[in-house]
């Protein structure tokens, strides 16, 4: 499983089993994350606060992400210069299931207020299961989005969306090429019939 595969399988996740109102892909805006990198899927819970889950594919990727600046803040706690803003309820990683259980272990350590969502191949399981809650995110902050917030996420949802729009339709471009079916040329090549 990639990482674009896992952030599908996590946003449906969130979408329709938490039942968040939005989900916003790689959003970079400074004002919703604070350290000013990018986070692979933001979530508007229902109450109004946010989660962060960032997608890891191995275990050595997941250790690589200490150095992020956000984490030193998360890690310092409560009250401290930068984190008091930080409009992030919850952070998780999402990694693939059979990582799971080493990345709860690790992140006791590495990262004590991070959980983690163990993410199964969706072609095996539905929508609804495919991903455990392995360890239980701590709260960093209790502060409540304003609309102001999401609306940004939703502008982000909807630039995401486009983009995504966009790599489909150039995937079924590249397989009608990789196949030599091309619809429009097929019917456009049929020999006219004239009058019998």
């Amino acid at each position: 499983m990639n990482a674009n595969e896992i952030k599908a399988i996590v946003a449906e996740y969130w979408r329709f089993k938490r039942q968040c109102p939005v989900i916003a892909f790689e959003v970079t805006d400074y004002r919703l994350n604070e350290s000013n990198s990018v986070a692979d899927v933001l979530t508007v819970l229902p109450n109004g606060t946010l989660v962060e889950t960032e997608v890891k594919v191995s275990i050595p990727d997941l250790r690589r992400d200490r150095q992020k600046r956000k984490h030193t803040h998360w890690r310092r706690g409560p009250g401290r210069r930068g984190l008091a803003i930080s409009p992030i309820r919850q952070f998780y990683f999402a990694l693939p299931a059979d990582l799971a259980n080493e990345a709860a272990i690790l992140c006791d350590s590495l990262f004590p207020y991070a959980g983690v969502l163990g993410v199964y191949d969706k072609d095996l399981h539905s929508h609804t299961d495919a991903v455990t809650v392995r360890r239980r995110a701590r709260s960093l902050s209790d502060r409540k989005l304003s609309v102001l917030e999401i609306g940004r996420l939703v502008r982000a949802q909807s630039g995401t969306l486009c983009h995504l729009a966009r790599v489909a339709a150039l995937a079924r471009v590249g397989e009608r090429m990789l196949t030599g079916v091309d619809n429009n040329a097929a019917t456009e090549s049929a020999p006219a019939r004239g009058p019998a």
